[in-house]
């Protein structure tokens, strides 16, 4: 019997977690906010850096596994929500890239040896 408690306290719990996760996921800054945490933790990056103390490999293994942990989470709670997050994080990523482009190419466009004599 007391298993069985157990195992429901376990499961009410974990609907918990769910539901929570869902709640979070379901608004932009949630989704926008995860898709950072999961970027910044290096799910899609090898965990080794050659030349680097060995340590810091453990440590990137760590922020990696966290990660991996979460896109899990994500993809239980909410498969269609964590779907758009991806979409969303690469439309961005890609927004940020033209910026990052422009913003070059006004820099360059600043320089006294692109300027057109006459045009100042």
């Amino acid at each position: 019997q007391d298993v069985q408690r157990a195992g429901r306290v376990s499961a009410r719990r974990r609907g918990r977690e769910l539901a929570d996760l869902r709640v979070v996921l379901g608004t932009a800054e949630g989704r926008r906010f995860l898709w950072a945490l999961i970027g910044y933790c290096g799910i899609r990056r090898t965990s080794y850096n050659p030349g680097a103390p060995g340590d810091l490999t453990f440590f990137n293994e760590g922020l990696r596994n966290v990660g991996l942990f979460l896109e899990a989470e994500m993809e239980e709670a909410d498969p269609d929500a964590f779907e758009l997050m991806r979409r969303e994080g690469r439309i961005r990523a890609r927004a940020e890239a033209l910026e990052n482009k422009a913003g070059r190419t006004r820099a360059a466009d600043d320089r006294p040896e692109s300027r057109v004599p006459g045009e100042e």
